[in-house]
């Protein structure tokens, strides 16, 4: 095999080589300043709004690659210079300082990460922008001298002949050599000694270059390290805020169940993982969540969310689906997930998506990713029993804060409540409002007559479903009792009235109710279980 040597060629493309590398310090120096500009207004302003993912925006893959081919580009020049003995302090210094460089911009990597969640003092903002600013100064430098030279041995525009001959091009540098390839029955340990000999004689007699290439090789695996453990082996937890595509995320709390807010089972042999998260829009632009913005990871599988269960997990959250968040507006999701009862375990990955689009240069992931260890919903844990009159308090369920007052029961076929009722004119009158039970497939009804009040916690989705104590008893309530010897447990049905409703609630009952020896309402707030006692 023939090999051209390549001095002559390079020499002589001299100029297109300095373009070359104008363009990469170019870009560099163009990044170098948007970072200097970014502390330069946060040490003004003592703060600055995080609506981006500033690694992502102000850090890419491109600025490494740029540096990297920028050194090694100015090392085959220095090479080439040093064989024809000429002055090449120019590109010792430049792939020193771009070594530098290059640490410099990994230690900013980790810089814009940890800003996106915890604020600077302004000292040390102060000492940032100092520093990006001494980092940029001399790269100016570096793009006058590259252009000059580029411009410079423009021969046919400028008529540097001369330079060309100072380069002293001769016919050794046109040299053929003639390389056999092939089997040879030399022995093993000849061969590596030859080639450790000749390895040795290249490393003294090129220990520039050599050094120029360690460190690039070293900056590189140290790159991947870093980006390896600060960006793609990063894995989030439960209750930590998360800024993904320009929205704040913070999964705040990840439930398993099969069954809906009733207690009945949605699917035989399926489960439901429900993640509670909150999202946030801190820019001034609408942004949009979409059916790919969510991912579950199961058995190496993503899956996606599930929309039509919104009325099955009300006191969950409110279930998510594709939706618009406004600028400033703080939201909450409960984000449903189907996966089949043998995928049950203790924690899953759940994928967040960082970018819509794949952009060329992004060092951010597609997705990132959150541990989450749901807490079951099913099973019973009973909190006792509670005779009228009684204060519960339903923290540690899913209704948070909210508590109820229970002070009595009436059992009777029908309710006459007396009542004044005035008219536009202002005149008022003794009136009846009459409760009677309104089912008629049900058999002989009764009504249950239950006097509570109910202090729903603010911060729930629930509370506009749940605006008085007979919508609790709708949602969680069943009714057991034992009548003539045998215990028998049934659904209530809610009386809907106009009748101060916020402190009666009127239920329909089985009429043997009356001769029952022991009745109980029992409350099941998902797994938490309250039983009271009226008989």
């Amino acid at each position: 095999m023939v090999i051209r040597k390549p001095y002559a060629f390079l020499i002589k493309n001299f100029r297109w080589i300095h373009f070359l590398i104008f363009l990469l310090l170019t870009y560099v120096s163009i990044k170098s300043f948007d970072i200097y500009n970014f502390f330069n207004e946060y040490a003004s302003k003592h703060f600055y709004i995080n609506t981006i993912d500033l690694a992502a925006e102000y850090i890419s893959f491109l600025i490494f690659l740029a540096v990297i081919l920028a050194i090694l580009l100015s090392s085959i020049i220095y090479y080439i210079l040093s064989i024809k003995k000429k002055d090449r302090k120019t590109y010792i210094f430049l792939c020193i300082y771009y070594i530098v460089l290059f640490i410099y911009f990994m230690y900013f990597l980790t810089v814009f990460q940890g800003l996106q969640y915890t604020a600077l003092d302004n000292e040390s903002v102060r000492i940032l922008r100092d520093v990006s600013l001494i980092m940029l100064i001399p790269q100016l430098g570096f793009l006058f001298i590259i252009l000059g030279r580029a411009l410079g041995f423009n021969v046919r525009q400028f008529d540097f002949k001369k330079d060309l001959e100072e380069l002293e091009i001769d016919a050794s540098d046109y040299e053929e050599t003639e390389i056999t390839l092939g089997k040879n029955n030399y022995k093993i340990s000849r061969f590596i000694r030859k080639v450790l000999r000749y390895t040795k004689y290249f490393v003294l007699e090129n220990k520039f270059l050599v050094t120029i290439s360690s460190s690039v090789v070293i900056l590189i695996i140290s790159l991947l390290v870093l980006v390896n453990l600060r960006v793609y082996s990063v894995n989030y937890e439960e209750n930590q805020a998360i800024l993904a595509n320009a929205l704040w995320y913070n999964a705040e709390q990840t439930y398993v169940t099969n069954t809906d807010i009733n207690g009945k089972i949605i699917t035989k042999g399926k489960y439901y993982l429900l993640v509670r998260i909150k999202v946030s829009n801190n820019t001034s632009r609408k942004l949009t969540l979409s059916r790919n913005t969510f991912r579950l990871e199961v058995n190496g599988e993503k899956l996606i969310p599930k929309f039509s269960l919104a009325d099955k997990f009300m006191d969950i959250g409110e279930t998510f689906s594709p939706t618009e968040i406004s600028p400033g507006i703080e939201k909450y999701y409960v984000i449903v997930f189907e996966i089949d009862k043998k995928d049950i375990k203790k924690e899953y990955i759940f994928n967040i998506r960082n970018y819509d689009n794949e952009t060329f240069g992004n060092i951010e992931t597609e997705y990132k990713d959150i541990i989450v260890k749901p807490l079951s919903l099913d099973g019973e844990n009973d909190t006792g029993k509670y005779a009228p009159p009684i204060d519960i308090k339903f923290e540690g369920t899913v209704l948070g804060k909210t508590s109820m007052h229970i002070s009595s029961y009436e059992l009777a076929p029908i309710f006459k409540e007396k009542y004044k009722y005035c008219d536009s004119k202002g005149e008022c009158y003794d009136s009846t409002y009459i409760v009677k039970p309104e089912t008629t497939s049900k058999g002989s009804l009764s009504i249950l007559k239950i006097k509570s009040t109910i202090i729903v916690d603010g911060d729930l989705y629930m509370k506009k479903h749940m605006k008085n104590p007979s919508d609790l008893y709708k949602y969680y309530a069943t009714l057991k009792y034992r009548y003539q010897g045998v215990v028998k447990t049934v659904d209530l049905g809610v009386i809907e009235t106009n009748f101060e409703s916020e402190k009666y609630s009127y239920l329909e009952v089985p009429s043997e109710l009356e001769e029952a020896n022991k009745i109980e309402i029992i409350l099941s707030i998902r797994n938490i279980k309250y039983t009271i006692v009226l008989k």
